[in-house]
């Protein structure tokens, strides 16, 4: 069924328009479009094991929380003062101490010895302190609040719990070896340690400050990167004036055309503008001399100078303009405004330009590399920096936040249950990934293999090629299937038609091509040419397919003289042959089997053709591929409009390559006809009904047109029964 959006307003609703972007749901779309079910089929195939192997990938946390009620006060040993009970200053601190202390190393290091919980499976030294850092957390106290809680996650509920106790009972342990006294020797040795490091950062930054002057380091990048931008911009000026001087700057066979830049400098400068008028004035002279006088004479070999030299005053002007930026012009056409001298100076000028600046980024390269080794340096005893204060500042506000006693109200509890079970929610990602990656499998086998299987996929593919139509695909013992390519026949005629309106005497010459073989441009032609014939026109069917024909064998026409005897005749017209049908005459590929496709000409092909234009109404040309015939090249160029049959299958790079080839070689395009199309791509248009009606008129009462009941049996089956006769019987 064939679709003209220009023509009757049938519009696809997945097509694009020319020029206009691409959605992502339509790129999915694409891929997957017909491909939906096995799609689904995949996905599911991998959802399966995807979403098992996600259930079992992680196992549940059991967490076991143990709590420490924290006593910031002072209580009376010996005799009784009055202040029992009474909170001592410094509580928050103290009690925010504490919590810092239950998840600090110290206790990491003494639990991860504890023997029972050795016992359970957990590791010893480094990895087992790593792994307790990995599965504890302290949950600091709320306000006004003094208890502590630390909870320890792990796949093993036992283990779990043992780290719990283990952290409490580590936990105890050191603050009761620390509650008489701090550590002085080690906070002496941390706070030497900070003052050594602060030093050390100190003079790294002033090395980088000495190294960087007078620039920042950051400002140093930028004007190494802006001299880089100049170096390269140099370098390529240099190139260009190379070319100048190879091309012959100066000379005027090379030299560009001024005008421009003389109308844009006398618009400015009145002077200019007298000189221009001067030198019309010289130009006015000299041709009234050579009107009367040969040019070996003196006067108009003086006049002749004197408009050298204003020629060379104005060309000076435009170049020092130039170079005041009065005039913006490119560099490439700049050089060509230049003496042979001055370009050389330029050169001169600009190498040392360029020898200057790769200088200067050396220099700059060197050190920025100093200060980057200097910057890494210092970053790292920054960072040592850093982790000795931290120890420091936990260590001076352990000595300030006072004193005070704990109570463990809870070791840790033996979890029954999962806190944290993520299997189901991983396996539903597992799954989902699997269906996407199944997906995603065929989608890329249907975008790597580029085939157009639909028409929305040919609609608006290029600008320069709308598309006229479609050609339904026609299953054996399907007489719907037949209707629908008999009337999309007719449509594509009278669409043809309306775009080239027949007049007396007037002939439209048309050649049908295609990307590659197979995509049924020969059936097309073929039952293209018996419309063109019942609607009362004089058709001749061209087959210039000198290596396949197609043409010539489905009508039994091998042997017979035609293209390749045409060619060479002045009377080309004498080869052809009628057919069966009234109207329809043929040319065969012609007798000589062996004829060279190179022996043919544009010239010769166009004057045959000229020749047969007298004779008919409507030439149909069958020709091989576009991209692998040089036939059909040359049938395109000499022909009115070209035809591009896309069968359902082509690959898409194939048909923009074809297409590019069309406009490469300056044949006019009318237009795509999509072929082998499927029932969908024709529910998207106008019914066959309307379409019938206006392609060959259903008539009224069920009376049968004669003419159309012969043409059912004939379409798209190549018509194997028909024999040619020659025009002269």
């Amino acid at each position: 069924m064939i679709s003209a959006a220009n023509q009757d307003q049938m519009q696809y609703d997945a097509a694009e328009t020319p020029g206009s972007s691409v959605s992502p749901v339509e790129i999915v779309n694409r891929g997957l479009r017909g491909r939906y079910l096995p799609a689904m089929i995949l996905g599911t195939l991998f959802a399966i094991p995807a979403s098992i192997i996600g259930y079992m990938s992680v196992k549940p946390m059991y967490q076991s929380v143990g709590t420490i009620y924290v006593r910031p006060v002072q209580e009376t040993l010996i005799f009784d003062t009055g202040n029992q009970g009474t909170y001592i200053r410094g509580v928050p601190p103290f009690v925010a101490a504490q919590a810092e202390m239950l998840g600090g190393r110290r206790v990491q290091e003494k639990a991860a010895s504890d023997p029972k919980l050795i016992s359970k499976g957990w590791p010893r030294g480094l990895e087992g302190v790593a792994k307790l850092e990995r599965a504890i957390s302290v949950i600091p106290p709320k306000r006004e609040s003094t208890l502590i809680k630390i909870a320890v996650e792990h796949q093993d509920p036992q283990l779990a719990f043992a780290a719990c106790n283990a952290m409490v009972n580590a936990y105890e342990t050191i603050f009761n070896d620390e509650s008489g006294a701090r550590e002085n020797n080690e906070f002496s040795k941390i706070r030497e340690l900070r003052d050594q490091l602060s030093q050390s950062v100190r003079v790294l930054k002033e090395r980088i400050e000495t190294v960087t002057q007078p620039h920042s380091f950051d400002d140093l990048i930028k004007l190494r990167e802006d001299k880089s931008k100049q170096l390269r911009q140099t370098e390529i000026e240099i190139g260009l004036m190379k070319n100048a001087m190879i091309s012959g700057a100066g000379d005027p066979d090379h030299s560009v055309n001024s005008s421009e830049y003389e109308l844009t400098l006398a618009e400015s400068e009145p002077a200019f503008q007298n000189l221009l008028a001067l030198r019309l004035e010289k130009e006015k002279k000299l041709l009234a001399q050579l009107a009367v006088l040969t040019p070996e004479n003196q006067t108009v070999i003086r006049t002749q100078s004197e408009l050298d030299q204003i020629n060379e005053r104005i060309r000076e002007r435009i170049v020092r303009a130039i170079e005041d930026g009065l005039i913006k012009v490119p560099f490439d056409k700049r050089t060509l405004l230049w003496s042979p001298q001055e370009l050389e100076a330029q050169m001169i000028a600009k190498e040392k330009d360029r020898q200057h600046l790769a200088q200067e980024l050396s220099d700059f390269d060197e050190k920025i590399s100093h200060a980057k080794d200097l910057t890494a340096e210092m970053e790292k005893a920054q960072d040592e920096y850093d982790l000795v204060n931290s120890r420091f500042q936990q260590r001076n506000f352990e000595s300030q936040a006072g004193t005070g006693t704990i109570d463990v109200q809870d070791r840790g509890n033996l979890p029954l249950h999962p806190s944290k079970d993520r299997r189901i929610p991983l396996a539903i990602a597992a799954a989902c990934a699997g269906m996407g990656f199944g997906m995603f499998i065929v989608w890329t086998y249907g975008f790597i293999k580029g085939s157009m299987r639909y028409i929305t996929e040919v609609d608006g593919q290029v600008s320069s090629a709308q598309l006229l139509g479609s050609l339904p695909l026609i299953e054996e013992d399907d007489p719907e299937s037949r209707e629908l390519a008999e009337m999309s026949i007719h449509y594509l005629r009278n669409l043809l038609v309306s775009r080239r309106p027949r007049s007396i005497g007037q002939c439209t010459v048309y050649t049908l091509t295609s990307p590659s073989p197979g995509d049924g441009k020969t059936s097309v032609a073929l039952s293209l040419g018996v419309s063109f014939a019942v609607s009362d026109h004089r058709v001749l069917m061209l087959d210039a397919d000198l290596i396949g024909r197609g043409l010539t064998t489905d009508l039994r026409a091998r042997g017979e003289q035609g293209l390749s005897e045409a060619v060479q005749s002045s009377d080309p017209v004498s080869f052809t042959r009628k057919t069966q049908v009234e109207g329809l005459d043929m040319l065969p590929a012609g007798a000589d089997e062996e004829f060279p496709p190179e022996r043919l000409s544009a010239e010769s092909f166009r004057e045959m053709i000229n020749d047969l234009r007298q004779h008919y109404d409507t030439i149909l040309i069958d020709t091989g591929p576009i991209l692998g015939s040089l036939e059909a090249n040359i049938a395109c160029i000499c022909s009115d409009e070209t035809i591009m049959i896309v069968g359902r299958g082509q690959r898409s790079r194939m048909f923009h390559a074809a297409v590019e080839r069309l406009n490469r070689i300056g044949a006019r395009c009318a237009g795509v006809v999509f072929n082998r199309a499927i029932p969908e791509d024709f529910a998207k248009s106008v019914t066959s009904v309307s379409i019938g009606a206006r392609s060959i008129g259903i008539p009224v009462g069920g009376r049968t047109d004669p003419a159309r009941s012969h043409l059912r049996s004939l379409f798209i089956s190549r018509l194997p029964d028909y024999a040619t006769k020659d025009t002269t019987e």
